[in-house]
Order: C-alpha cells, then structure tokens, then sequence
C-alpha cells in the first residue's frame, strides 16, 4: 500500500508535491464529503501508477470506490492509507520530518481545531504500518511537532 510519506521533491504524489504546506497550531480543518480527494483535482497524478494498483483504474477522473452523487467511499473502511491520511502528509525537511496539509483541500480552515500531535502520531502509524521503519514524535519548546526517523 501507499502511505502519506514523501521523502523527496522527485516523489510523484497527489497533485504536485509544491501543493502541500505547513499546518501550524490553531489551523483547523475538517472533511466536507466534496470528494475532490478522490477525482478531480487529483486525476492525472493522485490516482497514478502506484495507487491504481490498490484501487483500480480511474471512472471519468475520480477513483473507481467513489460514488459521485452520493460523495461516499466504497471502500471506506479498508481504503489504502494514502486516503486514511488525506490531506496530510509527513514530509521530510532536514534531519527531521514534519506534517503538511494539501492546500487545495476544501475542509481547511473548516471544522475543529488540528490535533497536531495526534494528528503526527495517526500518520507516523500508517508508515510504521507498511514499511520497515520507526519515528520519534517531539513536540519542541516552540511547540512545534517534527518527527525523526530512527529506523
């Protein structure tokens, strides 16, 4: 499976790698069922090779799972990580790693204030999930969360 981790620049993921930003505490974001994440915005790079894979070719744009009238998943409960984390990611930035939100998203700025901690602790479980690899989450003095990658 596909997990929300990008490593590099070169990574090809959802849309363009430049469309994912920092969150900062305070920020809020919740899901408005749109199903952009699932089409659209998405089609020609957040569907690729890598994901088909798991979900199947594309209908008209949008992931073969997602019901356009009714914005639901089909598959929901077993969707790949990549969807579980959306529109989240852990990026690498340094000798550290932090979370990033994808700005075309349309439930940022929506809904309950971010859990940045959880939020850095549900992402760091889908990796550890899939691939042979361990973080540490820190909450800085600053209050800012960044992850290191141990293993």
């Amino acid at each position: 499976m596909i997990t929300p981790l990008i490593e590099g620049d070169d990574i090809p993921y959802s849309a363009v790698v430049g469309d994912f930003v920092d969150i900062h505490e305070g920020d809020r974001w919740e899901c408005i069922m749109c199903g952009n994440c699932c089409g659209n915005i998405f089609s020609k790079t957040w569907l690729d090779v890598s994901l088909r894979k798991h979900i199947g070719d594309p209908i008209d744009g949008y992931c073969n799972h997602h019901d356009q009238g009714n914005h639901e998943c089909h598959i929901h409960s077993s969707r790949p990580n990549i969807c579980r984390g959306y529109p989240f990611i852990i990026r690498k930035s340094g000798d550290h790693y932090k979370v990033q939100v994808h700005k075309r998203c349309n439930g940022i700025g929506v809904g309950p204030v971010v859990d940045l901690g959880s939020k850095a602790l549900e992402l760091v479980k889908y990796c550890e999930e899939e691939y042979d690899i361990e973080f540490i989450v820190k909450s800085d003095d600053d209050g800012v969360i960044r992850m290191y990658r141990i293993k």
